[in-house]
């Protein structure tokens, strides 16, 4: 499975969640599977508008299949739904107390 989550810093997997889908900081992308990870920065999240559904296609092109951290917004939502990727809304959490609680849904 790949996850995504949005994060505060790009410091790996220590990262706090970020509390913006959107407009978070980075996105930590990590597969269950061979447990590797990357972390990139967003580029969307200083635009004007629309950063929620191009951040969800930054997701569904990087064959995620959940979202670990922040609640998206409803056009975000709709993207990542019609790609079949869970979404689940977790607190403050780092990266890996957040795979640890939730990858084994």
């Amino acid at each position: 499975m790949k996850i995504a989550i949005p994060v505060k810093t790009g410091e790996g997997l220590n990262a706090q969640l970020d509390n913006r889908f959107g407009r978070a900081a980075y996105f930590l992308f990590f597969d269950t599977q061979n447990q590797e990870w990357s972390c990139i920065a967003n580029e969307f999240k200083d635009e004007a508008q629309g950063v929620g559904p191009k951040a969800s296609g930054l997701v569904v092109e990087k064959g995620c299949n959940m979202v670990i951290g922040a609640r998206p917004g409803p056009k975000a939502i709709s993207v990542l739904e019609q790609a079949h990727i869970t979404v689940i809304v977790a607190g403050e959490l780092s990266a890996t107390e957040a795979i640890e609680r939730y990858a084994k849904i």
